[in-house]
């Protein structure tokens, strides 16, 4: 007698009843000999970026135009899947509001372009939704569509004269 309550407890447990047909969805007990049930089913994806090729140094003295001024273009990748992102940067030698390379005290103003939209120094981040690339693309190491224009102009070379001037730019970019 034992044997043959422990086997009613199971069959109930896993949802039929003694005569071997299903219970309902619900699981009410109606009892029928076949069910469709259906079942809701969510998958939310974050806004993500990553961005690939703009650590290192870029030497700009390649492209010195003292005619008119110097432009170097920096390619890279920035994967995003939510169709754009944010930019900001900060000069380690601007002060507020200008990137700024520096010699020994002597500084040289330059801008910042990011996929044709302009980076204001230490302001608000700027909204890019041009040139963006997958985030697999990125993640895969390809070199991707994204560019950095970097521009000093000739008028502050001649000011500045001779010299090896640097700066340390740090550029931030999240997901929208």
């Amino acid at each position: 007698m034992k044997k043959i309550l422990m086997a009613a407890a199971v069959a109930t447990t896993l949802g039929f009843a003694s005569n071997g047909f299903a219970q309902d969805c619900t699981g009410t007990g109606s009892l029928t000999t076949s069910q469709a049930c259906d079942t809701d089913i969510t998958l939310t994806i974050a806004s993500q970026v990553v961005v690939s090729g703009l650590l290192g140094t870029v030497d700009m003295s390649a492209d010195f135009d003292a005619v008119n001024g110097t432009t170097t273009t920096v390619p890279f990748c920035i994967g995003n899947n939510s169709g754009g992102v944010d930019v900001s940067a900060t000069s380690g030698n601007g002060a507020s509001g200008t990137y700024s390379l520096d010699d020994a005290g002597t500084t040289l103003d330059y801008t910042v372009n990011i996929n044709s939209s302009a980076i204001t120094a230490d302001a608000a981040a700027t909204s890019v939704t041009a040139q963006l690339d997958t985030l697999a693309t990125c993640l895969g190491g390809t070199a991707g569509t994204a560019t950095m224009v970097l521009f000093t102009s000739a008028a502050d070379q001649s000011t500045a004269g001779a010299g090896t001037f640097t700066d340390t730019l740090t550029v931030t970019i999240a997901a929208q």
